[in-house]
């Protein structure tokens, strides 16, 4: 797939003005979604919404679905290094110019060393962007991608309800 390309002309975008976006940005946009669609899910829980709470955790999941399987091909392509774990066990996959970005995720490369990467937030704060570029493009980009993890194993994560957040988020 090349991922410069501008349009999607995949199953059910004809007409629907849906864009294939570069790699790096679908991940990054599905990343923000699933952070937004978290924390709606625990201000839903923590109020008794609790089927608000359950549809906006589907969301969460189906957007963190996306960013491991975008990982996972930005990986392979050498779009992303993998440079260790934070100190909660997520891999940390930089991108950029001197590491400057990165993304954390629960899977981890078979046969990488898992140095420890001090310092990276599990848990980000989440805002609104100015300018938005549309979460069904990123969907459309990454949701083609290919399924299967092999060459990757994931950890578990357990969640707690005392959340730290950061006004300025460094990895997504």
């Amino acid at each position: 797939m090349n991922n410069m390309s501008n349009t999607n002309k995949g199953k059910g975008t004809k007409g629907k003005g849906i864009k294939t976006l570069p790699l790096l940005v679908a991940i990054r946009e599905v990343s923000r979604a699933a952070h937004r669609w978290r924390d709606a899910s625990q201000r839903q829980y923590q109020v008794g919404n609790y089927g608000l709470a359950r549809y906006s955790s589907h969301q969460k999941r189906h957007f963190y679905a996306l960013k491991e399987r975008g990982i996972v091909e930005g990986y392979r392509q050498g779009l992303l290094r993998y440079v260790g774990q934070s100190p909660q066990g997520l891999a940390v996959y930089e991108y950029g110019e001197g590491g400057m970005a990165c993304f954390h995720s629960r899977l981890h490369p078979i046969g990488t060393r898992s140095s420890l990467v001090p310092d990276h937030p599990e848990t980000l704060f989440v805002t609104a962007k100015h300018a938005t570029r549309h979460v069904a493009d990123a969907e459309a980009t990454l949701r083609d991608l290919p399924t299967t993890m092999d060459g990757f194993y994931s950890i578990e994560i357990t969640t707690s309800t005392s959340s730290y957040y950061h006004e300025e988020p460094v990895c997504y």
